[in-house]
């Protein structure tokens, strides 16, 4: 049995993951973090064809959700990163690895290395 790994597209300005992808999730990762989607599990999606051991969550490629997350505001950015964290504690249990595919110059994932180890 091999090790569980959670791939998530978190460029929520550029989004690309998806389209080397013919699936259509039913809640994106900007879903979870706009509080849109409630629960984690929801975003998470199983692709035919490749290993059980390895789930997706895909960001939006709507032009409305790509302008909504580059204006949001600090205690905004506060706020995803709590979601976010949420988010991680809930796969926890299920996912022996997380995965964030982002710009490198993300701020929010400065503030989560100070809360927990991340790769």
């Amino acid at each position: 049995m091999g090790k569980k790994i959670c791939l998530v597209d978190f460029d929520l300005r550029s989004p690309s993951l998806l389209s080397h992808f013919s699936v259509r999730p039913r809640c994106y990762i900007n879903d979870f973090l706009e509080e849109r989607c409630r629960d984690i599990n929801d975003v998470l999606v199983d692709i035919d064809g490749f290993s059980d051991n390895l789930c997706l969550a895909f960001a939006s490629s709507d032009i409305k959700d790509i302008k909504e997350s580059m204006m949001t505001d600090r205690i905004h950015q506060i706020r995803i990163l709590n979601r976010l964290l949420n988010g991680r504690d809930s796969l926890k249990d299920k996912m022996d690895y997380l995965l964030l595919d982002t710009v490198q110059e993300l701020d929010i994932l400065q503030q989560m290395r100070s809360s927990s180890q991340i790769l």
